[in-house]
């Protein structure tokens, strides 16, 4: 949950996808499918006034995601800011640190 837009992020959709539901209305804003398979966990980070969103799946991969929340219409940019691999099997957790710039992961 984002609290200052009241933005829910959900994942396990599936259709591969996380979604982005506002609080107060109920109403999905939008959906969005890159990973190749069920999106097992996620976590939000702030620094100031930026907002990221890390996606992780049983892909083997992780996205990060740069979040608007104040973009009534489109809060998550369609294309992720970055891609990361190195996983052999599902990610099923992780954690993130803007402070210390780093993702920490772990799979299955």
């Amino acid at each position: 949950v984002h609290s200052h837009s009241k933005l829910l992020f959900s994942c396990k959709h599936w259709d591969n996808s996380f979604k982005v539901t506002h609080l107060e209305t109920g109403r999905l804003i939008q959906s969005v499918s890159l990973h190749h398979d069920v999106i097992t966990c996620l976590s939000l980070a702030t620094e100031g006034e930026r907002c990221w969103l890390v996606t992780a799946s049983c892909d083997c991969t992780i996205m990060v995601w740069e979040i608007r929340p104040l973009s009534p219409d489109q809060p998550v940019d369609k294309t992720p800011i970055h891609t990361l691999t190195g996983h052999d099997d599902a990610v099923t957790c992780l954690a993130t640190s803007p402070e210390l710039d780093v993702v920490v992961s772990a799979s299955e």
